[in-house]
């Protein structure tokens, strides 16, 4: 189903509106999917399937058959545009494109709610995430529009939820064979100040030993150091930088005031000032 259709996109030109079922993509038959395809290979083949068959050459045509809310049958032929950006490296991965948004709605008793729409929690739109949610925090409720995201939630929701925490807390266990991953969320109240939230690391290598360090050491060589070597800059911290090292990367930012505000066993939260 068509769940929004960009204004000035290919698909809105072409005359495709949101509500549409999607029944073909040229050759490619969509199936529908059911309550047990929530979670699934069959899920996953058929929404890798479809972006399939949308992908290629911009200019190219592709031929779409759906049905509007009515159940009327309708037929585009939908000229294929450029990926838009902005887009985030992670890892190994391709690059994905990136949107964010952020509209307000009134409520039946006069106050506002906001809803902030985004895919990828990924540095390309952290800003204007923080932007964001703290702008909206006069709303009478705040709702993350996640339509679009193909995975990875469980660690996004760590990341996001810190914006509506002022303690640590735990969200949710995750058990599989006698082992067990806890899903944390850390403080992250963003301001124009601005609350950093790193893995805890001391500045020495003697301070970096622990069973923790250990963890963070071998998650960041294989995710964070990867992913900042994507990026311009590159400096590749990774999880080996303590306090000193972000204080002075965060001066480098032009931040002239920068303290530790809150530690954990496992994440050091940084106010910094300009």
């Amino acid at each position: 189903m068509v769940w929004r259709a960009d204004s000035g996109s290919a698909a809105r030109r072409a005359g495709v509106l949101p509500g549409w079922t999607v029944e073909q993509i040229d050759d490619l038959t969509v199936s529908l999917l059911g309550p047990a395809d929530s979670v699934g290979p069959r899920r996953l083949a058929l929404l890798t399937g479809a972006m399939r068959a949308l992908r290629g050459v911009p200019g190219t045509t592709v031929h779409v058959v759906a049905r509007d809310p009515a159940g009327m049958r309708r037929t585009y032929d939908v000229t294929l545009d450029s990926m838009r950006g902005p887009f985030s490296k992670f890892g190994n991965l391709p690059p994905l494109p990136t949107t964010f948004e952020m509209t307000r709605r009134t409520l039946a008793d006069g106050r506002c709610a906001a809803v902030i729409h985004f895919e990828y929690w990924m540095p390309a739109i952290m800003p204007a995430l923080d932007r964001a949610v703290d702008a909206a925090r006069g709303c009478g409720g705040i709702i993350l529009d996640l339509r679009g995201n193909l995975g990875g939630v469980a660690g996004m929701m760590m990341g996001a939820a810190g914006h509506f925490l002022n303690e640590p807390r735990t969200l949710g266990i995750m058990r599989s064979r006698g082992e067990e991953m806890r899903f944390v969320a850390n403080p992250r109240r963003a301001t124009d100040s601005g609350v950093p939230v790193e893995p805890f690391a001391g500045d020495s290598v003697e301070e970096n030993v622990g069973t923790v360090a250990r963890l963070y050491y071998s998650g960041s060589t294989a995710v964070c150091v990867p992913h900042s070597r994507s990026e311009d800059v590159g400096l590749a911290l990774g999880a080996q930088a303590g306090p000193a090292r972000l204080s002075a990367v965060s001066r480098e930012a032009g931040f002239s005031s920068v303290r530790v505000a809150h530690e954990t066993p496992f994440n050091i939260v940084l106010e910094v000032r300009r």
